[in-house]
């Protein structure tokens, strides 16, 4: 599992590093969809930062330091993603994925909840997607599945934070992701994992076998 106190053997580690770089070619930043740009940005860290190894997500330096709440939520992002064709000014995406509980996930695997902000040039930042990432670590590299958009579960989520007067870290015109106090689950249901948002109750899903636009 996820855990410094059981940390991935070497042999593996070096096992896993040259597929994982393998798998990017040269791609991480150039894509025109945000969530790849994430995928790949994720894959790259892990390949060099931790030679394959996932633990070295609990090593980033903001969790090292010495604001961030304890527990401090595992949280890994890819900013300033550029569409194909279009000047960098004009907008750009901010992807952030929330590791969730990896206590409930199988041996290698893990699970994000991954939230993509839109930010347009000189307009407001809209969360405009929300999805639940799954990633398995093999010897040949990282394996994705990825859920379908979900727009009810998107607009659950911000109408609930929005309805709530307690919410924190809310902004008049800037929709951010997570939320500094978002609480996520993860729940196994047969074959499919869950995510859950508290405040909404909103949920999505990754059904193992499942083929999805995000699959690898």
């Amino acid at each position: 599992m996820f855990s410094p106190s059981r940390p991935m053997p070497a042999a593996h580690r070096l096992a896993l590093c040259a597929p994982f770089a393998a798998a990017l070619g040269g791609i991480v930043g150039c894509t025109a969809k945000p969530i790849d740009a994430w995928q790949d940005s994720l894959s790259e860290y892990i390949a060099k930062e931790g030679h394959g190894d996932p633990n070295v997500l609990r090593e980033t330096p903001q969790l090292r330091s010495a604001s961030a709440l304890r527990p401090a939520p595992i949280k890994f992002s890819k900013l300033d993603v550029r569409s194909f064709g279009l000047p960098p000014f004009v907008e750009r995406w901010d992807v952030h994925g929330v590791m969730l509980d990896p206590a409930k996930t199988d041996a290698g695997q893990y699970a994000f909840l991954v939230g993509v902000v839109k930010r347009p040039y000189g307009g407001s930042s809209t969360l405009e997607d929300m999805r639940l990432a799954v990633f398995h670590v093999k010897r040949d590299g990282a394996h994705w599945r990825v859920s379908e958009p979900d727009g009810g579960a998107l607009q659950r989520y911000l109408d609930a934070l929005a309805a709530d007067p307690d919410a924190l870290n809310l902004h008049p015109t800037h929709q951010v992701f997570p939320a500094m106090d978002d609480v996520f689950s993860l729940e196994v249901q047969g074959d499919t994992l869950v995510a859950t948002d508290a405040r909404s109750g909103a949920t999505w899903r990754v059904t193992k076998g499942e083929r999805t636009a995000y699959s690898r």
